[in-house]
């Protein structure tokens, strides 16, 4: 059965290429560095990790591969979490703004635990001590302790959270949930550590550092065993920080910032603002694009179906450049999800009013409906 269960970690390989072909692509790709760059680094090692998953304890693999030792994964997860660590302090001192010294400090405290817990994971590995799990741990704890604390004192402050305090809330409910299963998993820690001091297989004898960077090198055992593997509190720790909980919440705080942070207009093609009715040109970071208007359809231009539907086609789209041209104040209001010809799915917002309902109640076009599409020619 917990062959299986590990086989299931094969879905983190897709889940996090496809999180990391996002970062490469706009409005995503123009977030800042500092946030987007870890967040690439944790989609990489995070599938790397779901192909080759390995116990660092045990050296328990599910693939006897030289990409499976325990010196790899570990040299490359070092540097995933203290980059994501940095990122989730660097996103409390973004929102923070300095305004909370106390907070800023707490923040950069996280990164100093994450690099202290490193030491105690790599003497552990290569000295088989395996009380410095526990020590590692307790680290992890204290650097979501430190990320709660400082996201409460934020939102107590009731600055201006330029609309990311979504992610202030996220912090509170992931150590919700994250602080009283780290105590949990502490003890099963202690509990692992205190059967091992009764093992007589000489397979938890602590060794120099360099008979242990031979091991983590060369030693691997393949192994479905759940005690190899710490049972199912490792198989849910794996699939959260490999798929669920930690790439998804990583995504979600660059696609955050990606939505705060896009520059968005409208643009002239062939001295128009928009091709047809409920299609219009805009650029987006510096990258031209187009979107396409939500809630509305409107008679086709470029393939119609009889002049009716041309002509009819030929107002709106007057129409709804006039509006443009004309306008005090525009605004989009879109989530930069793309429709199948690769448009970006928007409302357009001119000054105050939805677009889509203005031609509509022209009896310029429709409420789009897949299902239902008006044949402007009867």
């Amino acid at each position: 059965m917990y062959k299986y269960l590990l086989w299931t970690l094969k879905i983190g390989i897709l889940v996090n290429i496809y999180f990391l072909l996002q970062t490469i692509f706009s409005p995503i790709s123009s977030v800042d560095p500092y946030l987007l760059i870890p967040a690439q680094i944790l989609f990489l090692v995070s599938a790397y990790r779901c192909m080759f998953p390995v116990n660092y304890s045990s050296h328990a693999v599910l693939h006897d591969n030289p990409l499976s030792s325990v010196f790899i994964t570990r040299f490359l997860v070092t540097f995933v979490e203290i980059s994501y660590i940095y990122m989730f302090s660097y996103v409390i001192r973004i929102i923070n703004n300095h305004e909370l010294f106390f907070v800023d400090v707490f923040s950069w405290l996280m990164v100093l635990q994450v690099s202290v817990s490193q030491i105690f994971v790599w003497r552990a590995i290569l000295t088989k001590n395996e009380n410095l799990y526990f020590y590692e741990e307790i680290g992890w704890f204290n650097i979501f302790l430190l990320n709660f604390v400082c996201s409460v004192a934020i939102l107590l402050t009731f600055i201006d959270f330029n609309n990311l305090e979504i992610l202030l809330y996220l912090n509170l409910l992931f150590a919700i949930g994250y602080l009283p299963w780290q105590i949990f998993h502490l003890k099963s820690i202690k509990t692992r550590i205190n059967k091992l001091k009764n093992d007589s297989s000489g397979n938890y004898i602590r060794t120099t550092a360099f008979e242990g960077l031979k091991n983590s090198l060369n030693k691997r055992v393949v192994s479905h065993d759940p005690e190899d593997w710490g049972g199912i509190i490792g198989f849910t720790w794996m699939l959260n920080y490999f798929i669920t909980l930690i790439p998804v919440w990583v995504y979600f705080i660059i696609y955050t910032f990606s939505l705060s942070q896009t520059d968005i207009s409208l643009r002239q093609y062939n001295e128009l603002y928009c091709y047809d009715g409920d299609t219009c040109y805009v650029t987006i970071n510096g990258e031209n694009e187009k979107i396409r208007l939500l809630e509305l359809d409107t008679p086709e231009i470029s393939k119609p179906k009889c002049d009716v539907e041309l002509e009819l086609g030929l107002e709106a789209r007057n129409y709804l450049n006039h509006l443009i041209s004309n306008a005090t104040t525009i605004e989009f209001e879109t989530d930069y999800t793309k429709d199948y010809f690769g448009r970006i799915l928007s409302f357009l917002i001119i000054d105050g009013e939805n677009v889509s309902g203005k031609i509509v109640s022209n009896n310029l076009g429709v409420v789009y409906d897949k299902n239902n599409k008006k044949d402007w020619c009867s």
